[in-house]
């Protein structure tokens, strides 16, 4: 709702206002395209169970949704990668059409984000090669609110046998000090609105200054499947809103084998 709404403030024409308004209304077609074309495949009766569990005043409703769809045969990366995006999707498709209120979606949202970390191993426990293939960092600046994405992305990673850290919404200077002190491969920033996508400019700047030159900068979230056009705004590596996208940039192989990575477009 926030992407429709806001990119109308933004001119059209040649200059940057124009091209930011352009890329935007793209992204967001784009993303409403797929969505239509690319639902993942899973069971439509557990899925609205699960969705009204999850704005359901009785938290046990969602517990209950949860055992029913792993008594099913679904394993656990599978409602992470497959059914809680889903249902943030769905939540926030319900905003916009105005049949859901904005208490509803962030008391469902909570809930799923939460629900991410209860049906994830801690993370040194999440797979036996962990850290095996490097480190990465994982961030979502302050200010931002679409901090479920980043949670699911960095699960995925991790289970690549990435080492992740996930910054959320702490201060730009907390995340340059971070990547000064580390030795990370790539730092991924998740952008939670399209038309935010110039304002990564000067930070992707900053970020690289400060890892000098020794890691990419990639962009996710709502920019994720803009490609060279982002990246032609903003100076990033790459953009893309797959994890394994994140891998191959960075030379590393695909271990995980399970529910198509889809979660950092949520």
């Amino acid at each position: 709702m926030t992407d429709s709404h806001d990119s109308a403030k933004f001119g059209r024409g040649d200059g940057p206002g124009g091209r930011v308004a352009d890329l935007a209304s793209r992204a967001i077609a784009e993303l409403a395209a797929r969505r239509q074309t690319q639902r993942p495949a899973l069971s439509e009766q557990l899925m609205e169970q699960f969705l009204a569990a999850s704005r359901n005043p009785d938290e046990d409703h969602l517990k209950t949704a949860v055992s029913d769809i792993l008594r099913n045969g679904i394993p656990r990366d599978e409602v992470v990668d497959l059914y809680i995006p889903e249902a943030a999707r769905r939540l926030g498709d319900a905003w916009v059409d105005d049949s859901l209120g904005f208490a509803e979606v962030t008391i469902g949202g909570a809930r799923l984000q939460r629900l991410v970390r209860e049906l994830t191993p801690r993370a040194r426990e999440q797979s036996s090669a962990f850290g095996a293939q490097g480190s990465m960092l994982v961030v979502v600046r302050e200010g931002e609110f679409h901090t479920l994405g980043a949670m699911l992305a960095a699960n995925q990673l991790r289970r690549s046998g990435v080492s992740v850290r996930l910054m959320l919404c702490e201060p730009d200077w907390a995340v340059i000090e971070a990547i000064k002190e580390g030795r990370y491969l790539a730092t991924l920033f998740s952008v939670g609105a399209a038309e935010k996508v110039a304002q990564f400019r000067d930070f992707v700047a900053q970020s690289k200054d400060a890892a000098r030159g020794r890691m990419l900068v990639g962009l996710g979230g709502a920019m994720g499947h803009m490609g060279d056009e982002a990246k032609g705004l903003t100076g990033a590596d790459f953009v893309s809103s797959d994890a394994r996208e994140a891998l191959r940039q960075c030379g590393l192989k695909i271990l995980s084998n399970g529910a198509e990575q889809r979660a950092t477009s949520v």
